[in-house]
Parts: structure tokens; C-alpha cells; sequence
């Protein structure tokens, strides 16, 4: 689980998330995280898939931790108030899966 190419390890989180492997999918961006905790990459897709699994408060903390990190993501910060526009109301993962976890 070398994090060399982002896009293929975006494409990889992705297609586990697609099949509905979440939960293993969100384990290895934890660990990503864990190794790269001042990756601005990371923290976009931890933000994508919160929102996705219906958990915007989180997903406007990821958003705003990667613009925090590295200015070029400061187009997170609107990602980050539209999870916080969401917050409060049930979001179906399945409605926010694809758009949301395609970072390309």
C-alpha cells in the first residue's frame, strides 16, 4: 500500500468504496492518514468519503484540513460549507457515493 501515485490510489479507494467495501476503503485512507498526516491529498479524499457515508461535520473538518495544509486545495472551502449546508439532514451514501469520491 505504497501512496506513490495518488490517482491510482484514488481510483483503487474508489472502486473498493464502489463495490461496497466502505468500510475497508475508509481503513486504508485511516492509514494513509496515519502515515501522511500533513497530506492535503489525503485529507480531500477523507473529506469525499464523509460526505459520501453521510457525515458532513466531518467531512467540512477534512475539507478545511487539507486548504489548512496546502493553499492549492483552498477550493475545498467550499466543499467545506456545502457539508456544512447539509449537516443535520440523512444523506443516503449511495446518492453521494460517485460524485463524491472521484477527486479527479
Amino acid at each position: 500500500r505504497n501512496p506513490g501515485n495518488l490517482d491510482a490510489v484514488n481510483e483503487f479507494l474508489f472502486a473498493l468504496a464502489a463495490s461496497g467495501q466502505v468500510d475497508e476503503a475508509k481503513g486504508i485512507l485511516g492509514e494513509y492518514l496515519a502515515k501522511e498526516p500533513k497530506n492535503p491529498r489525503f485529507w480531500e479524499m477523507a473529506g469525499r468519503f464523509h460526505l459520501a457515508s453521510g457525515k458532513p461535520g466531518e467531512a467540512e473538518s477534512a475539507f478545511l484540513k487539507a486548504v489548512e495544509l496546502d493553499d492549492y486545495f483552498r477550493e475545498q472551502e467550499q466543499a467545506a460549507l456545502d457539508a456544512r449546508k447539509i449537516r443535520g439532514r440523512p444523506v443516503a451514501a449511495g446518492s453521494f457515493l460517485h460524485q463524491n469520491l472521484d477527486l479527479r
